[in-house]
């Protein structure tokens, strides 16, 4: 599962450089 979840993150960073720090800070705090 844990694998799934960085694939799609890792994804979803190369997809949205600029916005990926604010979104690894929002998933931190949920």
């Amino acid at each position: 599962m844990k694998d799934l979840i960085k694939s799609e993150m890792m994804r979803y960073v190369l997809e949205n450089k600029e916005n990926w720090l604010e979104e690894v800070i929002t998933m931190s705090l949920l």
